[in-house]
């Protein structure tokens, strides 16, 4: 092997043949010397910082996403959460609308039932609708009755 300085405190350890590197320059082509020691030291010190805190942003980086995975799923069960909930408001809604529908006929028809001078009919009804207030106000009666007796 050829050794030559270059002036540097570094020592070329051979030719680099088959390679468009500068032999001077090139990492592998130096080695340690009495001269170059603080630089190696120093280097290899940068060198951990800089594994340093690539481990750190690493570590960050995987830290985000676990976050990020997690703000996800919480979003996505948010989500299924509002949808059941509109759907049980449109089972509601349709409900409503259909009971909307029967008052609405039932109003039709009894407004139909006294407009076609059926009223008697309709006082049939109300009679009937009476009878059965009667009967329940009859009913609850005996029912306190029979809750009163020892």
């Amino acid at each position: 092997m050829s050794g030559s300085a270059n002036g540097s405190g570094l020592v070329n350890t051979g030719d680099m043949e088959g390679t468009n590197e500068d032999p001077n320059t090139h990492p592998s082509s130096f080695r340690s010397t009495p001269e170059n020691l603080p630089l190696v030291g120093l280097l290899r010190q940068q060198e951990a910082l800089v594994a340093a805190r690539l481990a750190t942003a690493t570590t960050t980086a995987n830290d985000l996403e676990a976050q990020v995975n997690k703000l996800t799923d919480q979003l996505w069960d948010l989500v299924k959460e509002r949808a059941a909930e509109i759907n049980a408001l449109k089972k509601a809604n349709d409900s409503l609308r259909r009971d909307v529908e029967e008052w609405k006929t039932r109003y039709q028809i009894s407004r139909y039932v006294v407009r076609s001078g059926r009223r008697r009919r309709a006082s049939m009804i109300a009679e009937a609708r009476n009878a059965c207030k009667e009967a329940a106000r009859a009913l609850d009666s005996f029912i306190a009755r029979e809750d009163s007796r020892p």
